[in-house]
């Protein structure tokens, strides 16, 4: 492909005169088609992923989506839900207990659903850490249970979902005395609430294969939206590691740590995404890479950089693509000649010198292979 001409010419004559007409590569023309193809495909299995396995049909037993049936609006066209409400409570052995007021928010309805401006503690959430995982020995971890909650404007309340995570993780394991650290210590801990607006048939299945949430309510079957920790962005160097005490070298009292919650509602389609990209990062950490390497993606996939993340891989795409022309004209410079009449060999020699400079100096860092 690189020593064949990009372009094929045919000869037209006009008045006399001969041009060469420049025609398209019947090869650019089907790597188009092909590449259009394949974004096509991953389009549509993406689409069947996470959509329904089963309709809702007319006269069958379906299940509509809590979120979009409650907060539907009445005959006024004001929205039957006044609020949303968002709490956290802890535990690490026993029952649940509130984290206290402050680990509390509320918003309006519409900050559930896809494109809303979704919730957050707004920085007010302090934690006490327990004593319990200042022992080293412990196998207990601490957890966290967030509740998401619709207030109608009769007082009422409904659960739109309980989601339960993980606030520690361990350095090694309980035998070797590793240690506990707080996994959100400098990044909130981002939850995805999956806004599906559409009535789902029997079985009640994504899909991907995850099950819908139903529920029966007065005779109607509903199914609550799902929800996950998306850990995607969250990086290493994130964590802070809980100390042996609760008093410092000097003394005194170490304070509570601040703990964010954001809570952002997406589209079916993007979650699905999210969850492709997840197994992709959990892949490549199995096969050995470090996690300051992934910290480095992890950094570009977060909501606040994603459009850095897009920019980065067209300038990728515009390298890649000015290097193939570059070596195509290089390649194109030398077939047929058999001197080297209009060659620098002072350029030759300085570009040789250049890339043995960089080289050795790669082969002395020993970071490539």
């Amino acid at each position: 492909k690189i020593s064949s001409p990009v372009q094929f010419c045919r000869r037209v004559v006009l008045g006399g005169a001969v041009f060469d007409e420049p025609m398209v590569s019947p090869t650019s023309v089907i790597f188009a088609v092909l590449f259009g193809s394949s974004l096509l495909a991953s389009y549509r299995d993406i689409d069947r992923l996470s959509s329904p396995v089963a309709a809702c049909a007319a006269n069958g037993a379906c299940a509509h989506p809590l979120l979009r049936t409650q907060c539907a609006p009445t005959g006024n066209g004001a929205s039957a839900c006044a609020e949303a409400r968002m709490e956290l409570w802890t535990r690490t052995k026993g029952p649940w207990t509130s984290a206290g007021s402050d680990c509390t928010a509320s918003a309006p309805p519409r900050a559930l659903l896809a494109g809303g401006s979704g919730m957050s503690f707004g920085g007010g959430c302090r934690l006490v850490i327990p004593d319990g995982m200042r022992d080293r020995s412990s196998a207990r971890a601490w957890e966290a249970l967030l509740v998401v909650k619709l207030r109608a404007a009769d007082g009422n309340e409904v659960v739109v979902t309980e989601l339960p995570f993980d606030l520690t993780g361990r350095v090694g394991s309980a035998q070797r005395g590793g240690a506990f650290y707080i996994r959100y210590g400098r990044q909130p801990a981002v939850i995805r609430l999956v806004d599906d607006v559409r009535s789902v048939g029997d079985p009640a299945v994504r899909g991907d294969g995850e099950p819908y949430r139903v529920s029966v309510d007065g005779g109607t079957r509903y199914y609550r939206p799902h929800a996950r920790v998306d850990d995607l962005a969250l990086k290493s160097s994130s964590r802070i590691l809980i100390g042996p005490t609760n008093v410092t070298a000097s003394g005194e009292q170490r304070p509570p740590i601040t703990f964010g919650v954001r809570l952002v509602a997406v589209g079916p389609f993007r979650d699905c995404i999210s969850q492709q990209v997840a197994h992709s990062i959990r892949l490549a950490y199995s096969i050995g890479l470090s996690d300051s390497e992934l910290d480095e993606v992890r950094h570009f996939l977060s909501d606040d950089r994603l459009y850095r993340f897009a920019i980065t891989q067209v300038i990728s795409v515009a390298h890649v693509t000015f290097d193939v022309l570059a070596f195509k004209n290089d390649v194109g410079f030398y077939v047929g000649r058999r001197g080297t009449r209009g060659v620098s060999s002072s350029g030759l020699i300085s570009r040789l010198v250049c890339s043995l400079i960089i080289f050795l100096y790669l082969l002395d860092a020993g970071g490539a292979s």
